[in-house]
Parts: C-alpha cells; sequence; structure tokens
C-alpha cells in the first residue's frame, strides 16, 4: 500500500510541476 501512495504522490508532483512549468517538457 505504500509502495501504491508513494507512486501517486510521485505522479501528482510530476503533474504539478509540469503545470507550473509549460513548455516542450509538458508533452512528455
Amino acid at each position: 500500500m505504500t509502495l501504491s501512495l508513494d507512486l501517486l504522490l510521485g505522479f501528482a508532483l510530476f503533474a504539478l510541476v509540469t503545470s507550473i512549468t509549460p513548455g516542450p517538457n509538458n508533452t512528455m
């Protein structure tokens, strides 16, 4: 369960970063 939570948190963080920093990285 911890692994799933960590993965979800990582995905959320990645989405937040991509949202804050628009550009070619957004496509990735």
